[in-house]
């Protein structure tokens, strides 16, 4: 009994260096237990074991999301693992039989990092259950999920390029490997119809979750994160019996999806439970509708800009109408929107007529310069004259 509550506490105190928030929008610590076949060990006390707790999950219990890890199980040396279920036709987490991945070594059994990440991916599925997630996988459908061949081919092509998505550091080749992705899944969608939109479910449920411990990972051990995609990685790499556990496979697959979006700078985070579509759906249309991140921040800059011109004109209490060259500006203060400059600080304009000298460099004709101090629009044509200005 000692040992576990040793290692409850420690995994407390793990979990004070995780920032949940940062790990995906509203995401909070929910409470947890350790479980053995006869004990349950929760934060300040221990119960009987019952049919409660099963696996590594989240249930309800008393009320409240508690994310439960069976300690007692014997973990899988070098990040082994399966995924059996046993779902209710309501598909809720409190029903299923599920054994997470756990890397560790026969030397270190249980790994405190390793088991605190765990627990936060139990974690991230109590906050699904409170959000309302609704995308959850249909293991019913699964069993009809086409075990073809060809199915498998771009399959196996598909998993090395997402696998390959994470060994460049350049946003761009990584947006264009993600796209590369898609379009394998693509082609696999129409040849083979909605029977393989099961690992859409298991990519966005468990993959996010997935994605979210081992975030949690880095903040504990960036070296044991780094380890842990490589070797996720190299499962995907891996042509092997793995690769026709679909469900399996699928955890792996929504992990690096996850992490190759945040790489190549393409947001991901949505609000659980409002959103329907699948990670995969989000990542196509945010990449197509998405030339480049950067392109999103321009776009609000000229929303912006447009609206200070807007308002700046509505509210002007002067607008002169004329011809002007502009001979004076604050370079610093100023920006352009189609044929309409803004100034905040001053302008200098001067009458037009053909030879008349610069304005800033003679006096002569002073009395034909109008300075305008403060906010100002001018109202350009095609040749660069000002042919109304706007002053509060």
């Amino acid at each position: 009994m000692q040992d576990i509550r040793t290692l409850y506490a420690a995994v407390e105190e793990r979990m004070k260096e995780i920032d949940f928030e940062a790990l995906w929008k509203g995401f909070h610590r929910y409470g947890f237990a350790l479980y053995t076949k006869d004990v349950v060990y929760l934060k300040e006390r221990e119960i009987p074991w019952d049919e409660r707790f099963l696996a590594n999950t989240t249930i309800t219990f008393e009320g409240r999301q508690l994310a439960i890890w069976n300690i007692g199980e014997e973990l899988s040396v070098g990040g082994e693992s399966s995924a059996e279920w046993e779902s209710s036709a309501k598909r809720e987490f409190s029903t299923k039989r599920e054994f997470i991945t756990v890397e560790n070594s026969p030397e270190n059994r249980f790994d405190v990092d390793i088991l605190t990440a765990g627990m936060v991916h139990e974690m991230f599925h109590a906050f699904q259950m409170e959000q309302g997630e609704t995308r959850f996988p249909d293991d019913i459908e699964a069993l009809d999920y086409p075990m073809e061949t060809d199915n498998f081919r771009i399959k196996y092509v598909e998993n090395k390029v997402l696998a390959q998505t994470l060994d460049t550091a350049d946003k761009k080749e990584c947006r264009e490997l993600l796209r590369e992705f898609l379009t394998l899944r693509q082609a696999r969608l129409q040849s083979f119809g909605s029977k393989i939109c099961y690992e859409d479910g298991v990519e966005t449920v468990e993959g996010m979750a997935e994605y979210v411990g081992t975030i949690a990972l880095y903040m504990l051990s960036p070296q044991k994160y780094r380890a842990r995609v490589a070797a996720y990685q190299s499962r995907l790499r891996q042509l092997s019996q793995d690769m026709f556990d679909v469900r399996n496979q699928s955890y792996y697959v929504g992990t690096l999806l996850l992490l190759a979006a945040k790489e190549a700078g393409v947001p991901m985070v949505h609000e659980v439970g409002a959103e329907r579509r699948f990670i995969r759906e989000i990542l196509a249309e945010r990449l197509s509708g998405q030339v480049d991140v950067m392109e999103e921040i321009l776009s609000k800059r000229r929303h912006e800009r447009e609206k200070v011109i807007r308002d700046f004109i509505e509210k002007a209490s002067t607008e002169v109408t004329g011809d002007f060259e502009i001979c004076g500006y604050d370079p610093m203060n100023m920006f352009k929107v189609e044929n309409q400059i803004y100034g905040s600080n001053f302008f200098a304009l001067r009458l037009f007529y053909e030879g008349a000298s610069d304005c800033l460099q003679t006096g002569e004709q002073q009395d034909e310069i109008i300075r305008l101090s403060g906010q100002a629009v001018l109202s350009m044509d095609e040749t660069g004259r000002v042919k109304k200005y706007y002053v509060k």
